[in-house]
């Protein structure tokens, strides 16, 4: 609006080992959400960079959040809330509230381990990641979706169907409200009608390793998509993402699509995804923050 050049830097659409770099937003505001098929690039450097050794990752992340939230609930000013995408919490209520998270997470990992061998042994279900409720990308570029209505969506179209496919719903990992998002989906999965032997709710499990074994996935705009697409599992986009591109997904608008997909779906070309993760990776993803990005910020601010 004022003519500021703008670089965004984020965690990578590909996990783990990326980071996100662009010019003027990323996402649905990324360069790469106006891409082409038929657009012929070349990289300069290869293919792009190579993910960087980032087994902690997940750990880092948490940890560094905490991090930020504790400064910005500390140090920041009333008057400054509204530059923040969530709402400040009182630090205890907040410490407390995750130290419960975790220790939920611990015991889930010990108690869903059978459930996620009998899901290695038995390949064919749909897969449903869900995203954390209050991720901007669901209130900015969801498309009118939320996570009850894609749930009730795809319950709902199940119900319909009437056939026997399993349905694997996995919550996000950082989603502190994960009792009451179980509860919920098995109330309205008793409200379709749909027996408990054809639903199953994850607290834990890797996305890859679930993804393997699916025949395909729904999401709002969750980057969940990104592994599936790895996998060539036919994926499902309902919302605004940097990965809506009819040659590498589905596209899809209402319950009515969703009951398409369920019904019939196959994967996108090889080619497709090969090309557009090629460039994906060239564009707009690095794998430091140290001299790559410097140079990386002047290539993107040069091309604004």
């Amino acid at each position: 609006m004022n003519g500021i050049p703008v670089v965004s830097l984020e965690e990578g659409y590909l996990r783990a080992g990326y980071a996100s770099c662009e010019a003027g937003g990323n996402n649905q505001h990324s360069p790469m959400a106006r891409w082409r098929s038929n657009q012929t690039f070349a990289p300069q450097d290869g293919a792009g960079p190579s993910p960087c050794n980032s087994r902690f990752s997940f750990v880092a992340m948490c940890l560094w959040g905490a991090i930020y939230y504790l400064m910005r609930d500390l140090a920041s000013k009333e008057t400054e809330e509204h530059l923040y995408h969530r709402q400040r919490e009182r630090i205890l209520p907040l410490s407390l509230g995750w130290a419960a998270h975790m220790l939920g997470r611990v015991a889930a990992r010990l108690t869903e381990y059978p459930t996620r061998r009998v899901l290695r042994q038995s390949p064919g279900y749909l897969l449903v990641p869900l995203q954390v409720t209050s991720d901007s990308q669901l209130v900015t570029a969801a498309r009118g979706w939320t996570t009850d209505r894609l749930i009730d969506a795809v319950l709902r179209a199940a119900s319909s169907a009437g056939c026997c496919q399993k349905i694997v719903f996995k919550l996000h990992p950082l989603e502190r409200r994960s009792s009451a998002m179980k509860h919920l989906v098995r109330k309205k999965a008793r409200q379709f009608g749909i027996p408990r032997n054809r639903l199953i709710v994850l607290r834990t499990g890797r996305i890859g390793d679930l993804t393997a074994k699916a025949s395909g996935m729904i999401v709002i705009n969750s980057t969940s998509a990104f592994s599936a697409m790895h996998h060539d599992v036919p994926v499902l986009v309902l919302g605004d993402a940097v990965f809506r591109h009819k040659e590498i997904v589905t596209l899809g608008d209402d319950e009515t699509d969703v009951a398409r997909f369920m019904a019939v779906r196959r994967a996108k070309p090889r080619v497709q995804i090969n090309a557009f993760l090629t460039e994906l990776k060239a564009r707009s993803l690095i794998v430091d923050f140290h001299p790559e990005l410097s140079r990386v910020f002047h290539r993107e601010v040069s091309h604004l």
